[in-house]
């Protein structure tokens, strides 16, 4: 049964199973890797880097829920006084069998558990059907993400699950509250003028090639931040691995991420 294909080595991608696949069912999956680059491939042919082969990112088998938030972003607004909001968009999708209606609630916590923003959306959904939500809160004495003290908050998110399932669905990540502009030749973090000192980083490295320990990571890293004190990072010309942006997030260092190209 054929799946699907991605092309491009660098971006997350997901593929649904066979709905006649059933849990408990032992299947076998098939991956064909293609490395192979020209002038039409992003990256195309010689553009500066080692390009490796195979599978050397995370693989997952993930088990969703019928009722389920996909796409979930969250893109703060920070003022020039201050104040802050939050925007939290995505799409519903049920794949019950049956209606569903219900709220989704959303609510945003500091480090010690008090909620300082929370918000709701109601969704009714066909079997088979999905629909888009956008959602607007505002952050009570909001704590801004700075490299000095990067503070985050946890974005959490609860929905009813079918009445036959019982008990409610859950999703969390964290969320940094900052502005990022540019203003002619300066930038500015929060409205206020920051300068940039980082390095230019390859998913690289020695005896590891691109499939870096968590303590390989983690330590390049703390050493760029203690020794060198950097606040910003470019991640060579393509995606890294998602846990090099969930790092940087907590340690206070801006990236630059860029497309394969």
């Amino acid at each position: 049964t054929y799946l699907g294909v991605h092309r491009g080595g660098y971006s997350p991608f997901f593929m649904a199973l066979p709905n006649d696949v059933q849990p408990g069912d032992r299947v076998q999956l098939v991956v064909r890797v293609d490395n192979t680059l020209d002038d039409h491939t992003i990256p195309a042919e010689k553009m500066g880097w080692e390009s490796y082969g195979g599978l050397y990112r995370s693989v997952y088998l993930i088990e969703q829920p019928p009722v389920r938030p996909t796409n979930v972003q969250a893109i703060p607004t920070v003022h020039s006084n201050g104040a802050a909001e939050l925007s939290v968009s995505g799409r519903v999708t049920n794949s019950l069998s049956s209606t569903y209606r219900g709220p989704i609630r959303f609510r945003l916590e500091a480090k010690d558990g008090s909620v300082v923003g929370k918000e709701r959306t109601r969704v009714e959904l066909a079997p088979g059907d999905a629909t888009s939500f956008d959602i607007r809160m505002k952050v009570a004495s909001p704590k801004l993400w700075h490299p000095k003290h990067p503070y985050l908050y946890t974005l959490r998110a609860n929905w009813a699950a079918s009445e036959a399932e019982g008990g409610t669905d859950r999703l969390a990540f964290p969320v940094g509250l900052r502005s990022f502009e540019v203003r002619g030749h300066k930038v500015f973090l929060n409205h206020e003028r920051i300068w940039l000192q980082g390095f230019g980083h390859h998913e690289s490295f020695g005896d590891h090639g691109p499939v870096i320990p968590d303590k390989v990571r983690q330590r390049a890293l703390t050493r760029m931040k203690d020794q060198f004190h950097v606040n910003a990072l470019r991640p060579g010309h393509y995606p890294n691995h998602p846990k090099l942006y969930n790092l940087c997030d907590r340690m206070g260092i801006l990236v630059m991420a860029e497309i394969p190209a």
